[in-house]
């Protein structure tokens, strides 16, 4: 709907210059001889009328309008209901260093990645014109599936269990990269408010390492995942994935603290932070199914001797629950993001005619005083066509917006729906 409105604003803000260039010069032309002052100061005097009616009423309009523009208490609402879920969540599983959080324990994570005997990670073969990714995304339901049967790795390495492995492990790097491309995205959409030199030492040396490693990973834009990478890489990627969670903690509780947020920027932010937070909940469980999946094929049936504690730790059930809850804090938190994007865009497509209609009413009240000293019926006739045709096509512009908004505001009727034979 705003963008309809902001593009036919657009076309009405040129047919409001040629018209000022056209009035103009008919006005110049044409206007009756001889020339009259006291005639044109009745007009000016009614076009500044006409133009503070309009100031006055577009002002009115607007502020009204954003008036109903009350959502602090729905996207606080929406920021508490982001901290229950993240909070507990990065508590579990990032929290407490290498020796509690296996994620977070490079050695670990370096020893199972290796375990996986590969030379290189092959995502697909751009060679082929259809079908050349071996993976597919799902983000609704795990994140990826690496479809290793149709991949270079379905013969010659070994065992089925080392076939798991070898999805898991692509799956793993390729959920690293989605929860990085989140984190760019955020970096680019300025609704960010840490940088390196403002946040915490964790975040300002993520920040550093991120930006060191835009180029050569593509800007970490997961929709365009490489041919193949290394193994070195791929973990790299990994790690980059892990240390993230510090920064983007960070990011959470600054906005929770932040007086001076922009609706726009606060709703955007969430948006991207459970967007986030889903991405990161996958590379988790596919973490977590790689360490079960290595553990069987090393001790085939040790699953069947797992205590109900140790599995409620390697698979624990609040990773399905997360899911389902940031699904539906996510509709919520869209919603909002809808809502504030029509309000701002409402507001700045409200400042040109404003603008407009005040800067033509300043130029008239500013420049007509001094028709008694231009010495000239032409030069007064010239600066009278020029502060009539501004008026006039500011008058044009502001009554255009204050006409959409209320168009664009009506109540639908719909249609009567029709049937084979009406």
């Amino acid at each position: 709907m705003l963008r309809m409105i902001v593009s036919s604003y657009t076309l009405v803000w040129f047919l409001s210059i040629g018209l000022f260039i056209s009035l103009t010069i008919l006005l110049y032309k044409y206007y009756p001889r001889p020339i009259k002052i006291e005639r044109m100061s009745e007009n000016i005097q009614l076009i500044t009328q006409i133009l503070s009616i309009v100031i006055g009423i577009g002002l009115i309009g607007v502020t009204v309008h954003l008036s109903s523009y009350g959502l602090s208490d729905k996207l606080s609402a929406v920021l508490k209901d982001i901290e229950t879920l993240a909070e507990p969540f990065l508590e579990r599983f990032f929290a407490g260093g290498q020796r509690k959080s296996k994620v977070k324990n490079s050695k670990f994570r370096k020893y199972l990645f290796r375990s996986v005997k590969i030379e290189r990670l092959i995502f697909k073969d751009s060679t082929k014109k259809e079908y050349p990714n071996y993976f597919v995304f799902r983000p609704y339901w795990d994140g990826v599936w690496y479809q290793v049967s149709d991949s270079p790795f379905k013969k010659g390495v070994g065992k089925n269990g080392n076939l798991i492995c070898i999805a898991l492990v692509h799956e793993l790097v390729i959920c690293a990269r989605a929860v990085l491309g989140i984190v760019y995205k955020l970096r680019k959409s300025a609704s960010c408010l840490l940088s390196e030199n403002t946040g915490t030492l964790g975040t300002k040396q993520f920040l550093g390492e991120f930006e060191k490693r835009l180029g050569k990973f593509d800007a970490f834009k997961y929709e365009l995942v490489p041919d193949e990478l290394s193994q070195e890489e791929g973990e790299e990627i990994i790690w980059l994935a892990v240390y993230s969670t510090h920064y983007m903690l960070d990011e959470l509780r600054e906005h929770s603290e932040e007086l001076n947020w922009e609706p726009f920027k606060l709703t955007q932010f969430q948006v991207i932070f459970l967007d986030y937070f889903l991405w990161l909940s996958y590379f988790v469980n596919k973490f977590q199914l790689l360490r079960i999946a290595r553990a069987e094929m090393r001790f085939p049936a040790i699953l069947e001797k797992f205590s109900d504690k140790t599995r409620r730790n390697l698979l624990p059930d609040e990773l399905g629950n997360t899911k389902r809850k940031v699904f539906d804090v996510r509709q919520k938190a869209i919603a909002e993001f809808g809502v504030s994007k029509h309000y701002r865009e409402l507001k700045r497509a409200s400042i040109p005619g404003i603008g407009l209609s005040a800067f033509a009413l300043v130029a008239i009240v500013v420049l007509w005083p001094f028709k008694e000293v231009m010495g000239c019926e032409e030069r007064t006739l010239y600066l009278f066509s020029l502060l009539y045709a501004a008026g006039v096509s500011a008058i044009l512009h502001g009554v255009f917006f204050m006409y959409r908004l209320l168009w664009e505001s009506r109540p639908s009727l719909g249609t009567w729906p029709t049937y084979p034979g009406d």
